[in-house]
């Protein structure tokens, strides 16, 4: 049977480029296999090819994620535009200078996933920028978002033609200052009763898949106000805390919302 689209393009960024890939729900951002049918989210990311032909033959329309950070050797700037992404991106662009030439995708958000070859952690680093490092990703090209757009890669910026470029000391800073409220990458599944906030939510009825260890996608409690998406599209999540505290953190990416710990 012939590869999707979709499957041949996961081969690609597997073969090619040493990218590890994993299947997301078809027109959508979330794993195609939840954990209640043993699947572990970006933990799943491989470069096996046996692997990755059995995913998209098995559903040639699963949107392709791409495990960020130590799995695939590049992190991601996420700017979106919808949460005053292009703003807060002009700013630092002007508070540290040009940024570097590097690979680039619009995303069917109508944002960018401009990536840098590093090993960082995840983080919120402005207003409508989220720094996707280790334990996160990214769907990538020719994924279709829910929207219904499809992600493409900036036609002057693929990777087939560029090099992604190191990430600047500017966003390696930022990234490490310590108010940007950096996640802890978890590697087990953590039980949401174990953290405040996952009991609340869980109590509240608003609490969604643990799309990672560690990180449930939920219910914004103002998602009467959003402008687009839909519940539990991973626009907004908790963080399980570290080991030893017992709060967790709140993230949502649209505008009148804010993260806190």
């Amino acid at each position: 049977m012939r590869l999707s689209r979709l499957g041949r393009s996961a081969l690609v960024y597997a073969q090619a480029f040493g990218w590890s890939v994993f299947p997301l729900a078809p027109h959508d951002k979330l794993p195609l296999i939840p954990r209640d049918r043993g699947g572990r989210g970006f933990l799943d990311a491989t470069t096996d090819p046996d692997q990755i032909e059995h995913w998209w033959l098995e559903c040639p329309s699963a949107n392709i994620g791409i495990a960020t950070g130590a799995a695939s050797g590049f992190c991601v700037v996420d700017r979106d535009p919808r949460n005053g992404g292009i703003e807060s991106w002009e700013a630092l662009i002007e508070e540290h200078g040009a940024f570097p030439e590097t690979v680039e995708a619009i995303t069917g958000g109508m944002g960018w996933h401009t990536l840098v070859a590093c090993d960082l952690p995840c983080c919120k680093l402005a207003e409508g920028i989220d720094f996707k490092g280790t334990g996160g990703y990214i769907a990538a090209a020719p994924s279709i978002h829910p929207s219904g757009r499809e992600y493409c890669w900036e036609a002057s910026s693929r990777p087939d033609e560029l090099t992604i470029a190191p990430a600047p000391q500017w966003v390696i800073d930022l990234v490490g200052s310590p108010h940007k409220g950096k996640a802890y990458v978890h590697t087990n599944a953590v039980d949401p009763q174990s953290f405040a906030l996952g009991a609340a939510f869980s109590t509240a009825g608003m609490l969604g898949e643990q799309i990672r260890p560690g990180t449930f996608a939920v219910l914004c409690p103002n998602r009467d106000k959003h402008s687009g998406g839909k519940d539990y599209d991973t626009s907004t999540v908790i963080f399980a805390p570290r080991p030893g505290q017992v709060r967790g953190t709140f993230h949502c990416s649209h505008e009148h919302c804010r993260s806190f710990k």
